[in-house]
């Protein structure tokens, strides 16, 4: 007996009892991987407009008026090449903003 996941069908596992599934043909496995990868690649690209989205929430929420765009665009931009860590380092020990 050989156990099987069928995403089909939410992924669950079914035994198949003496069921022999045909091989793919070399052609039918490069679609069916390529149909795969495109569905992946989408799946990325959906998840990282979310994530992005949630973060542009976020800064509606401060007071980025203060800022010209490019500031801004330089300050992320910036904050984002030198890692998290380092950036909040550098930024914690800067001296708060007069009043």
């Amino acid at each position: 007996m050989r156990a099987c996941a069928i995403p089909e069908i939410g992924g669950q596992i079914f035994l198949m009892k003496g069921i022999s599934m045909p091989k793919l043909t070399g052609r039918e496995k490069l679609t069916e991987l390529e149909q795969r990868k495109r569905k992946i690649a989408e799946e990325i690209e959906q998840t990282r407009m979310t994530l992005r989205g949630r973060y542009a929430a976020i800064v509606t929420e401060l007071e980025v008026e203060t800022l010209t765009e490019k500031e801004f665009r330089d300050l992320i931009t910036l904050a984002i090449k030198a890692g998290s860590a380092a950036s909040l380092q550098a930024l914690k020990a800067l001296p708060p903003r007069p009043s």
